[in-house]
């Protein structure tokens, strides 16, 4: 079976965006993670960037 080079540039299409969505959403989930794991206390002088409050 041979594809012609439209039908293989859509499933390249479709499965590089698929790849990315996927990525995308497994990062966005370890972040969620961390974030709960490593949760900051509200009296912490270190919580804002750089120790400014």
């Amino acid at each position: 079976m041979e594809s012609d080079n439209f039908t293989f540039s859509i499933t390249v299409l479709v499965v590089g965006m698929g790849g990315t969505l996927v990525a995308l959403t497994a990062i966005s989930l370890l972040m969620s993670l961390l974030k709960l794991v490593f949760r900051s206390s509200d009296n912490s002088s270190e919580s804002s960037i750089g120790g400014i409050s």
